[in-house]
């Protein structure tokens, strides 16, 4: 055991002192999240209030009709009116974005709305400019609602008569369940692409780094056992896949904290969520899913040649990583009893379920039981994979 500790510590010192380590581990992890947060929250607030503030240049064929929805535009100083004439070809001027929206009325629209019928209004614009076509089509619903309005009130009808079912929505979800599920479908692809991007550079220099260096046969020469060798490499390596994905959970719980756009009810719900608990679950299936991801990256580090060459092995590897994260966020995917045995699937619904205070604790031991199998299974055959020389001194 001492040999295993000494390990350890010489292998985790080395770590400490790369700086590339250093910036996958702890810099990217706890800054980056506050910057993203505080970026991204500024720039959608400014663009939204951009977009609300920006005067619309709409183009109005009335075919001299519907004076009031025109009426209507021209009041509302949040757009600019052009009439057009009949012979103005409208679909080109919007396409070619000289005009934000277009609107054509029929040219029998008052005769069919005097009749009680339903006028045709062809509506123009851009689908990759969206909030602009919502901004005018709310304008039309208001026009429409008028002449609701005003047709109720000529037949002395009251509103209640042409809306005989009142539906009441009622939401048994609490606030930190519905949030729970949103930051649920986020938080497992953040602490799995970091538990895995912190492991790799310590990975790769800790097998394939003493290959380049020449020194991987004098290790192997020392008075340790090789099972000690690997033990106290892979210690390390898991230590700081684990820093590496806790410092995420770190920086995007600061990232909450300073992000001026999240609302103070919010914040409370978000403080209530990662408790002591919740974090202590989260860091139950940390712990096996690191050893199982280490243990593939020692293989793979262990068969390279170069650092270049584990590099290009790996890094399709992060997309496997990710898409169960991923997979486990889609709609329809349940947390069963099947999907609670795949792993990384299992960790981003268990964290939903978790986050939300829903977790079933039978369901909760089964994931972690699953992991746990997972991480032995990897764990038993990256000793024997290290065992064999003809991986070690593969040249």
């Amino acid at each position: 055991m001492k040999t295993i500790i000494t390990i350890f510590r010489k292998e985790l010192l080395d770590t400490v002192r790369d700086k590339r380590t250093l910036l996958s581990m702890v810099v990217i992890p706890i800054i980056l999240f506050p910057v993203i947060f505080s970026i991204t929250g500024n720039y959608a607030s400014s663009q939204q209030e951009k977009q609300n503030n920006e005067k619309l240049e709409i183009g109005i064929q009335s075919n001299n009709n519907a004076n009031k929805l025109v009426a209507l535009f021209r009041d509302n100083e949040g757009f600019s009116v052009t009439e057009l004439t009949p012979a103005s070809s409208i679909d080109s001027l919007v396409k070619n974005e000289h005009l934000d929206a277009g609107i054509v009325i029929s040219h029998d629209f008052d005769t069919t709305i005097a009749g009680n019928g339903s006028g045709n209004i062809g509506l123009y614009y851009l689908s990759t400019e969206n909030w602009k076509r919502r901004r005018v089509q709310k304008m039309l619903s208001q026009f429409e609602n008028q002449l609701i309005s005003h047709r109720l009130e000529e037949l002395n009808v009251q509103p209640k008569y042409i809306n005989p079912v009142t539906i009441k929505n009622y939401d048994q979800a609490t606030e930190k369940q519905r949030f729970g599920e949103t930051l649920g479908s986020m938080l497992p692809y953040v602490f799995i692409l970091f538990c895995f991007i912190g492991s790799i550079y310590p990975a790769i220099d800790m097998f394939t780094g003493e290959k380049e260096r020449g020194t991987i046969e004098t290790i192997l020469t020392a008075p340790a056992g090789r099972l000690q060798i690997l033990t106290g490499k892979l210690l390390a390596i898991v230590l700081v896949g684990l820093s590496s994905a806790i410092l995420s959970i770190v920086g995007l719980y600061l990232g909450m904290q300073f992000a001026d756009f999240i609302p103070d009810s919010l914040q409370n719900v978000i403080n209530n969520i990662l408790s002591p608990d919740v974090i202590a679950l989260l860091l139950a299936m940390l712990i096996p899913l690191t050893v199982f991801l280490a243990s593939l990256l020692v293989m793979i580090s262990v068969y390279a040649r170069s650092f270049k060459e584990a590099q290009s092995i790996i890094s399709p590897l992060t997309i496997l990583v990710i898409l169960p994260a991923i997979i486990g966020a889609f709609p329809g995917v349940n947390f069963n009893t099947l999907t609670a045995f795949i792993p990384i699937v299992n960790i981003s619904l268990a964290t939903k379920e978790i986050l939300a205070g829903t977790i079933n604790p039978g369901m909760y031991v089964f994931v972690l039981g699953s992991l746990l199998v997972f991480a032995g299974a990897a764990l038993l055959l990256c000793m024997k994979w290290f065992k064999n020389e003809q991986n070690i001194l593969r040249i």
